[in-house]
């Protein structure tokens, strides 16, 4: 099995960094390194450290990275081929979040990672988009209206347009507009060191190019993701030598 399957693929995350600096240094950088090198155990390990610093002393803050991190960690799970863990983590994202929206009905960033989420269960069960589709566009829609500036909405946004069939509503060009928002804002916020989300708002954007016939376009933006971080793999080894030979 590929490092995400289908729909998955696009799924993990064009973030806003407002949650993600709640991490303490150590452990963003821990699973910084988790994503970049499709490490399960490493990443698995962070959301333990998060799971006892919760325990320890509950907090929204905490509890959103909690839902942040497992939901995150589907996409690497799918990357190691480890299926049924990702369904557990995909459950434990859901959970989280959904509390977390409880106290926080108006948090944009919790609204688009639910949207995520609601995806993510598309994805492994294709025919309940009939129903957890528009649940999902609804995410969407709040975390738009609370936030136009959260990366983390244009990038689900992106995705769901990638990956929607046209004839239900996609659309790989205007996906493009999108990620390029999402990788806009994530630059916009000049926190950008051990910063994942950035990344992969970068890859989506390749992606949606590549798809969209643009390859010259990709193959900018898997360069510049590389230029972020040369050590990423995802890039280094597949996109981009799939970008080169496409001419």
């Amino acid at each position: 099995m590929t490092r995400y399957f289908a729909f998955c693929l696009c799924l993990l995350f064009g973030m806003q960094l407002t949650a993600q600096i709640n991490l303490d240094a150590d452990l963003q950088f821990r699973i910084y390194q988790a994503y970049i090198s499709n490490n399960l155990a490493l990443w698995e390990s962070g959301i333990q450290e998060l799971e006892a610093i919760y325990k320890d002393q509950a907090s929204d803050e905490t509890l959103l990275e909690l839902g942040r991190l497992e939901y995150g960690c589907v996409s690497i799970c799918m990357g190691n081929d480890a299926e049924d863990k990702a369904k557990k983590h995909l459950a434990k994202a859901e959970k989280h979040l959904a509390a977390y929206l409880k106290k926080n009905k108006d948090s944009a960033e919790a609204h688009a990672l639910m949207s995520g989420v609601l995806g993510f269960k598309i994805a492994f069960s294709p025919l309940s988009g009939m129903w957890l589709g528009p649940r999902s566009n609804r995410h969407l829609k709040k975390g738009m209206s609370y936030d136009d500036h959260c990366a983390m909405v244009w990038h689900q946004k992106g995705s769901s347009l990638l990956h929607t069939p046209a004839s239900f509503g996609g659309d790989v060009k205007e996906s493009i507009t999108h990620f390029a928002k999402a990788a806009e804002l994530q630059e916009a916020s000049y926190q950008l060191e051990n910063n994942w989300e950035y990344l992969e708002a970068l890859v989506w954007l390749g992606q949606a190019y590549y798809k969209n016939g643009q390859i010259e376009e990709a193959r900018m933006t898997y360069e510049k993701a590389l230029q972020v971080e040369p050590n990423f793999g995802w890039v280094k080894y597949r996109l981009l030598p799939q970008a080169n030979k496409a001419d």
